[in-house]
């Protein structure tokens, strides 16, 4: 999967979402212009007038414009108020259908092995940890929603928690990661508030069939005809928006199997859920009833099974399975919850069904070589080696350290502690500040798991960061603020530039902002590396100065970066970098087109590891940058640790 054509590919969706409503509205358009002139005729016929339904043709230009005025009038309305309901992101999606917010302090065994694989894969496809909730429902199935990877979060029915084991709740996992790497999510989203809007002309008519009962006989009549023929023309809209969906959503359920097989490596995870989901007597349905226009963000069907031919916005079960093990018998398994293992491994954490090595994984990290094209190409692009090495960061953290990212008291002190200085004068300082702004006893939390973080690498002090997302997430929006300005205390402690400290809080607040201050799309305001050329240097010119290099290595590390990236030579920044300039350069970088962006992340390595492979601390600021450029990276293979 190349990650950057499937963003490129999501924005073209996007426009072919646009031709499809506007061919949708048409159609509704043309529909309602007919229905409201003969209905109108025909009313006026039977009640003695002298207009019948032969004067269609004589019917003044204005009352088809008042009519088609009307329909965009409503459609719109509907359409907008939709999506602005939507602006929450993936937290508004899930607890429309109900869903509860998952808790490690709470959870189930069950829950806790849910939560423990979507926090695996998160780590190895190298994304924040998004939110989990749970769906009360029978069923097994599983969702999506957000517009960004920072507001995504992951839905699972509790028929998919209790029912599935291990590798195949995994293989469902991987499949929803792989729509929120490929930018589905944003697409899925926009594609709920137009088929509301669609939709919306028959909600009219169904409420004005209620109305018909209550309302005199010489009303009736005309409530009863335009209630009717209004509903007639939603369940064409309900036609259109199926069409829609299945153009849009079908052949993307098909790559995003593929994508979980990729990177499992493991066919029998999800094929073994899709044979569940036929020999389970409730299959995927939802019962909620919010759950139909938004069918296409699940994992399998929602509808019941005996009306799904009407909402097919999935392949057929049996297609799907076929796809990843052409050779199945066509056999169901009966399904039972005690045939699910439910073993515990030696850190309390669920056992995998794998036989998995840590020191194996360690040694296959070992083992490969890391180059500027390798790099860029695992990115949104995880492997069975990207998910055991986050398997082996779950079950060998400290467990201190794992608790602290798990509630938010915990995990803000966590963020602080990643943040102090090993200088004892400025960290004085710094811990001063933390109690002076903090609640009570944060500045000894964060003096308690600064030293549980001495025993941790960089790379491993992000993953902790990423963990500790949805914790943070529950924070009150003036905790928030609180977090945002000690934060920024901290890094300017020591009044310089510390690059590592300075990309891990301009990430964090990224993460988070689309949580507390809202959702908003991402722009794509350059089409070219030329255009951002000037904001590369500066932040090559930075990277290069990192480290006790000789001058003459850090000049030759930049002009090889610049040549990476196809930029003309350019002489080294004589200004004195600082944290303005440096989120200006990277604001505009994150806007560059999605195709554009390989050569910045290729410049990015080359400039890192010049004529060295790269460090623990490289690779940690290496996870940040393409991070805050949208480019999720997993795990880099080492050659070392410092």
């Amino acid at each position: 999967m190349d990650f950057f054509k499937a963003q490129e590919a999501a924005r073209r969706r996007t426009w072919q979402l646009g031709v499809l409503f506007a061919a949708a509205i048409i159609a509704l358009i043309v529909l309602t212009n007919l229905f409201v002139v003969l209905a109108g005729a025909f009313l006026t016929a039977s009640s003695g007038g002298s207009a019948g339904i032969g004067s269609l043709a004589s019917t003044p230009p204005s009352t088809w414009a008042w009519i088609t005025v009307g329909v965009l009038g409503v459609v719109g309305t509907a359409s907008l108020y939709k999506y602005l309901r939507l602006r929450g992101g993936g937290r508004v999606v899930a607890e429309s259908f109900g869903g509860r917010l998952l808790s490690r302090e709470q959870a189930t065994f069950e829950e806790q092995r849910a939560l423990n694989v979507v926090e695996e894969m998160a780590i190895a496809a190298g994304v924040p940890v998004p939110p989990v909730y749970v769906l009360e429902e029978p069923g097994i199935n599983a969702f999506a929603a957000g517009h960004t990877i920072e507001d995504a979060v992951i839905g699972i029915n509790r028929g998919t928690i209790e029912l599935l084991g291990r590798d195949e709740l995994q293989g469902v996992v991987a499949h929803e990661f792989s729509h929120i790497l490929n930018g589905d999510m944003n697409i899925n989203l926009r594609l709920i508030a137009v088929l509301h809007g669609i939709l919306f002309i028959g909600l009219i008519g169904r409420l004005l069939l209620r109305s018909a009962g209550n309302a005199s006989r010489r009303n009736g009549l005309p409530i009863l005809l335009f209630g009717a023929g209004f509903a007639v023309i939603g369940y064409g809209g309900t036609f259109f928006g199926n069409l829609i969906k299945a153009a849009v959503s079908r052949q993307r359920e098909y790559l995003a199997d593929a994508a979980a097989v990729q990177f499992t490596r493991n066919p029998g995870g999800i094929a073994g859920a899709l044979k569940k989901i036929g020999g389970h007597m409730t299959g995927s349905g939802i019962t909620n009833g919010n759950a139909q226009e938004a069918s296409h963000l699940f994992f399998a069907a929602v509808a019941p099974r005996f009306i799904r031919f009407l909402f097919a916005t999935h392949p057929p079960l049996e297609n799907r399975i076929r796809a990843i093990e052409p050779r199945w018998d066509g056999k169901y398994p009966v399904v039972s919850a005690e045939t699910i293992d439910k073993g515990l491994d030696r850190k309390g954490l669920d056992r995998t069904n794998a036989d998995y090595s840590s020191a194996g994984a360690a040694s296959a990290m070992v083992g490969n070589v890391a180059t500027p094209e390798t790099i860029v190409d695992s990115v949104g692009n995880p492997g069975v080696t990207a998910v055991e090495q986050a398997r082996d960061a779950l079950t060998t953290c400290s467990s201190g350290l794992s608790l602290a990212t798990q509630e938010p008291y915990g995990a803000t002190a966590l963020v602080y502690a990643v943040l102090l200085s090993p200088d004892t004068g400025i960290r004085t300082r710094q811990q001063e500040a933390i109690a002076e702004r903090g609640s009570p006893g944060m500045a000894a939390e964060t003096t308690r798991l600064y030293g549980l973080l001495s025993e941790t690498d960089p790379v491993a002090r992000s993953m902790l960061i990423d963990r500790a997302i949805p914790a943070l997430k529950t924070l009150s929006t003036g905790q928030y603020r609180t977090l945002l300005q000690v934060m920024a205390f901290l890094v300017d402690a020591d009044h310089r530039m510390d690059l590592l400290e300075w990309m891990t809080s301009l990430k964090l607040s990224k993460d988070l902002s689309p949580h507390f201050l809202g959702t908003q799309t991402n722009r794509m305001r350059f089409n070219s590396i030329g255009q951002v050329s000037a904001d590369l240097i500066v932040l090559l010119a930075s990277l290069s100065t990192l480290g006790n290099a000789p001058e003459e290595q850090r000049l030759a590390a930049f002009a090889k970066g610049l040549q990476i990236a196809g930029v003309e030579p350019a002489s080294f920044p004589a200004q004195k970098l600082n944290f303005s300039t440096m989120s200006n350069c990277m604001f505009r970088l994150r806007d560059l087109a999605p195709l554009q962006k390989p050569k910045v992340l290729k410049a990015v390595v080359a400039t890192l590891m010049y004529e060295q492979q790269l460090n623990t601390s490289d690779a940690a600021l290496l996870h940040l940058i393409a991070g805050a450029l949208d480019c999720p990276l997993p795990p880099v293979p080492l050659h070392g640790r410092s």
